[in-house]
């Protein structure tokens, strides 16, 4: 092989190495988002998120007063349809593949993968209630890697499953 292959084998296995957007030992970006209300979607809860960096999510939305949040169930077609969940019973929700909360206006959308329940054991969709409402609380906890697709007229987030230890969760 000559010199200059040579080169150009090591540079490519070199970038190949190199972490894309930010350093793989960057601290996750925290969204905590509690029961988000109309009235208060003015507030920025996802303004946090940066691409291509890991993300500890904890989010909580109550359902109450006809309100629901879009899901994708693991038994559907990757092409299947988007169903509404506005009530459930407490605990896990191991079916649920997708979720499609707020992003706080119009022009930011947000998807949420949860991952396979084997490989990534910090991602977890549970259905709870808390001490003051009687309305079932849907609340989405995880670590994800965020990234942004922009499209025309707004910005697309996905947040993509990563394992517990990329944010810091577990053993190492």
């Amino acid at each position: 092989m000559r010199s200059i292959d040579r080169f150009f084998v090591a540079l490519l296995a070199l970038a190949a190495a190199l972490p894309l957007g930010g350093s793989a030992d960057a601290a996750p970006v925290r969204i905590s988002i509690m029961d988000p209300q109309p009235a208060l979607q003015r507030e920025d809860h996802w303004s946090g998120l940066r691409d291509r960096a890991p993300v500890l999510l904890d989010y909580a939305y109550a359902l109450r007063n006809g309100r629901s949040i879009d899901i994708h169930e693991r038994s559907a077609s990757p092409t299947g349809p988007v169903t509404t969940l506005s009530t459930c019973a407490f605990g896990e929700l191991p079916s649920i593949a997708r979720v499609y909360p707020s992003g706080g206006s119009n022009h930011r959308l947000i998807t949420v993968i949860l991952g396979e329940i084997e490989r990534h054991a910090a991602n977890l969709a549970y259905c709870g209630y808390s001490g003051d409402a009687a309305a079932p609380i849907f609340m989405l906890r995880g670590c994800f890697l965020a990234q942004n697709l922009p499209i025309p007229t707004a910005e697309h987030w996905i947040l993509s499953p990563l394992p517990a230890s990329a944010c810091g969760l577990g053993g190492r």
